[in-house]
């Protein structure tokens, strides 16, 4: 059965959307939270130099605030939303992926734009869903050895948020595959020439020049250290908006519309003031995946109008409160290991039937 929204309900959206100006790109305004960011970076390293000592560590989790901040407009950069112009959309993306923080952006274009926006909570297509050893459906728990299943069955919902920790070395890993097959396979894109040279820079002013002042060991303790900080902020802003959501996989999703997708698998977090400005627009996750190309000054103007669409088309639109996005995170990775993919339900109230071939990937139980 389809699940397709009519064409013009969607157009309907998008003309209320532009007269409420939410398409409108506010270059100038994401270039100076950047260089506010950059410089509250700057600042903060220099009074951990001036301080000496523990004052390194001890002031990671503030300038990881900076970092985090900075990398969110970068992602605008890769979704095109900061500017009208590639090339600006480009630097962006390369001042603040490869060489802030020493990250492939043309991997993550390909991660982040096609597979994840593309297929969110596929289990066989978005990189999201899974991080090694845990496990978020049934079906990649039953190809797991013994002893990773005991941990997913018994720990992993407790070790969950600790593991975010491991997301940047795990992402970057992963970078440097794609990286390394695209320069021995092609094609070459500018983005992967500027990957390459930003991220040799990267190293230089992260782990080079500080090791000949506090000695190569120091050196990597604080770069783990400090991108481990940043890959947990990560993980706070990016998991609440869908796991514990519906899953699916190319049968489940098969003939459903993509904006319904997009509404069973995302959420919205509501958020105090104080840490609104942080998630940079990624705490009206909806809006952001239905229209990638909306800068993020603009996602509370266009919530309400999403929000009223979806009740009159009968569609969800769920948001919670972070504290209890955090909790449920925590609650779905304690069960995950016995998730199926399903369905989608038709806009127009009728539940699709999952395929019968679910029942031979899901075994006996």
């Amino acid at each position: 059965m389809s699940t397709a929204l009519p064409i013009e309900a969607k157009k309907a959206l998008r003309r209320e959307l532009e007269a409420a100006g939410v398409f409108e790109r506010t270059p100038l305004a994401s270039l100076g939270l950047l260089l506010a960011m950059l410089a509250g970076l700057g600042a903060t390293f220099a009074a951990a130099a001036a301080l000496g000592g523990v004052a390194w560590f001890a002031l990671i989790p503030v300038a990881a605030v900076f970092t985090t901040v900075a990398a969110m407009l970068g992602h605008e950069g890769g979704h095109r939303s900061f500017s009208s112009e590639r090339w600006k959309n480009e630097a962006l993306l390369t001042v603040t992926f490869p060489l802030l923080a020493g990250f492939s952006s043309a991997y993550w274009t390909y991660k982040h734009n096609i597979l994840h926006h593309g297929h969110p909570n596929d289990v066989d297509l978005d990189p999201d869903v899974g991080l090694w050893p845990m496990t978020s459906n049934r079906r990649d728990h039953l190809r797991a050895g013994a002893a990773r299943r005991w941990f997913q069955r018994h720990l992993q919902g407790w070790f969950f948020w600790p593991m975010t920790t491991l997301i940047h070395a795990a992402m970057r890993g992963a970078a440097l595959g794609f990286m390394f097959d695209k320069w021995k396979k092609g094609p070459r894109s500018s983005l992967l020439v500027l990957d390459t040279v930003a991220i040799a820079l990267h190293l230089v002013l992260w782990i080079a020049l500080p090791a000949t002042v506090y000695g190569l060991g120091w050196t990597l303790l604080f770069y783990v250290a400090f991108w481990s900080v940043v890959s947990f902020y990560l993980g706070t802003i990016f998991a609440p908006a869908h796991m514990g959501l519906a899953l699916t996989d190319a049968a489940t999703a098969e003939g459903a519309d993509g904006w319904v997708l997009q509404l069973h698998t995302t959420r919205n977090i509501r958020l105090p003031r104080a840490l609104s400005w942080m998630y940079v627009g990624l705490d009206y996750q909806i809006e952001h995946h239905l229209f990638p190309l909306m800068p993020h000054q603009r996602s509370a103007r266009a919530g309400p109008i999403v929000r009223a669409w979806a009740e009159r088309h009968g569609l969800p639109y769920r948001e919670v409160g972070f504290l209890e996005g955090y909790r449920d995170v925590k609650r779905f990775m304690d069960g995950a290991w016995d998730v199926e993919p399903e369905a989608p339900a038709d806009p127009r109230g009728e539940p699709r039937a999952a395929p019968l071939a679910l029942a031979a990937v899901s075994g006996p139980r």
